[in-house]
């Protein structure tokens, strides 16, 4: 009989690297078994692959089996409207109909041996720019525009 191995959810550092990097996807693995217990996140892609309709396939599938063939991995998505590709259907107006990235290979996370998996820390969320000013080159700036700007300072009268 198999000896059951514990399961260990996926930690949230590899949702934040899959959030905060738009071309990373990430496959993770819900149902525990002797045979899949890994999940795997995919960043860095060499190339993205887009087909804007149903007619691009074609030229989209050649492109993932020649990446296949040179040992890279292919990660991605296809829109529900991909299949009428498949069943000969009058194509609606859906775009893209697939994105896809090529990369090197993925990181693996191993639910049954955690400590096995490294994965750098993600970089902080950018929600926007900001500048950073020492306080001496404010204060100056302050000086120099003669207190204009600041609650109560000199300023055109209204």
């Amino acid at each position: 009989m198999p000896t059951a191995h514990p399961w260990t959810p996926l930690p949230s550092t590899w949702r934040t690297h899959a959030f905060t990097e738009t071309t990373a996807v990430l496959l993770e693995s819900s149902a525990p078994s002797e045979t899949e217990h890994h999940s795997y996140l995919f960043t860095s892609p060499t190339k993205i692959l887009t087909a804007n309709h149903q007619g691009e396939l074609p030229t989209l599938f050649e492109q993932i089996e020649a990446a296949l063939s040179r040992g890279h991995h292919v990660a991605g998505w296809f829109a529900y409207e991909a299949g009428e590709h498949f069943l000969n259907l009058n194509p609606t107006q859906h775009k893209p109909v697939a994105v896809l990235g090529i990369f090197n290979g993925p990181q693996v996370f191993d639910h049954h041996q955690p400590q096995a998996t490294i994965l750098e820390q993600p970089k902080p969320l950018q929600i926007a720019a900001m500048p950073t000013l020492p306080r001496a080159a404010y204060n100056a700036a302050i000086q120099q525009s003669g207190g204009r700007g600041r609650s109560g300072g000199r300023g055109a009268a209204g």
